[in-house]
């Protein structure tokens, strides 16, 4: 929630997902939408403090530190 935050105060668009569906699911509905960069945050990443970003244009995934994060997006959106 706080990083759905720092997002939105950076002016980043984000389509914060919380429903209660498989992940395949809601990656195959963001992919159909033409959403640009999948923020994978699970409790593997919670625990590493990292977010896993996937762009979908070259499906390249990098992890991230939390603190990062809106850097990197800023950064790649240039």
């Amino acid at each position: 929630q706080r990083l759905n935050e720092q997002l939105i105060n950076a002016n980043i668009d984000v389509l914060y997902d919380d429903r209660d569906e498989r992940a395949g699911i809601k990656f195959a509905q963001m992919d159909l939408i033409g959403i640009p960069f999948h923020l994978i945050i699970g409790p593997k990443a919670i625990k590493n403090n990292v977010v896993e970003i996937k762009n979908r244009h070259t499906d390249e995934r990098s992890h991230i530190a939390f603190d990062q994060v809106v850097t990197y997006l800023q950064n790649m959106m240039r």
